[in-house]
């Protein structure tokens, strides 16, 4: 319309009308390229931010990775004094001694850590979550994460064992292995330590108390929770391999939607 008025006012030489619409053309011309660079300026600094984001995610997955490989070596240890203690539990009292004792304590060991998501909390609590155009990689996020939720109920879980044990067994015993067998601190990253069983242990009681110690240890109370507790780290060894491989999966997910 302002184009066919504008011709019939230039063969007609109506310049002043001429100019008025040039001058809206123009107008209308620079609405228009303003609104499609402020457009465009959104959906760069969209881009920016997803990429920003995607690079700090593959970071706390990596992170996340190195905790869970290191917990599993930890629990891996707790598991193979648990199996000890319970094998020993088939030996005549008068048989165990230190060993079976230090065996028994490292098998109630736990590490309670939920894992890290700081950077997908900060996503949902700034409302940035859109900033990821690509709907797929939303739902790989919300997937990942809500699978996390619910693996952290079973590796959370403290079986009633930790407790009986620490119950029953003396602390003159409990204070000898945990100040003469430390575990030894790891630095995993920024925000997260691991830990590690101490390789060799032995500690220095009287023989008395060894004794005495054995006699409130090896108990049908003890054995039957050592046995539900030996369970659970079946079940947490394997929670640990199906984080692991869902955070691989994420990570490379991530790495090819930024590449």
């Amino acid at each position: 319309m302002i184009l066919r008025r504008l011709a019939v006012n230039f063969k007609e030489q109506n310049w002043f009308a001429v100019a008025v619409a040039i001058e809206l053309v123009v107008v209308v011309a620079g609405v228009f390229i303003g609104i499609e660079v402020s457009n465009w300026n959104a959906g760069r600094l969209q881009h920016d931010a997803a990429r920003t984001y995607v690079i700090r995610l593959r970071e706390d997955l990596a992170e996340n990775i190195a905790d869970l490989q290191t917990r599993k070596a930890y629990y891996r240890q707790v598991r193979s004094h648990g199996l000890a203690a319970l094998a020993a539990m088939d030996r005549p009292p008068a048989s165990l001694g230190p060993q079976f004792l230090i065996d028994a304590y490292e098998g109630s060991q736990i590490i309670t850590r939920i894992v890290g998501k700081n950077t997908y909390d900060e996503i949902l609590s700034v409302g940035a979550i859109n900033s990821f155009a690509d709907v797929s990689v939303r739902k790989q996020l919300a997937f990942y994460f809500l699978s996390l939720r619910n693996s952290e109920i079973a590796l959370s879980y403290i079986p009633p064992y930790r407790e009986t044990l620490r119950r029953h067994m003396p602390y003159g015993v409990q204070h000898a292995i945990t100040t003469q067998c430390p575990e030894k601190v790891m630095v995993i990253g920024d925000d997260s330590f691991g830990a590690k069983l101490a390789e060799r242990c032995t500690i220095d009681l009287p023989v008395a108390s060894v004794a005495t110690a054995v006699a409130e240890v090896d108990i049908p109370e003890v054995r039957l929770d050592l046995n539900r507790c030996l369970a659970d780290l079946d079940l947490k060894m394997l929670m640990f391999d199906r984080v692991i491989a869902r955070a691989k999966a994420l990570d490379a997910f991530l790495a090819q939607h930024n590449s």
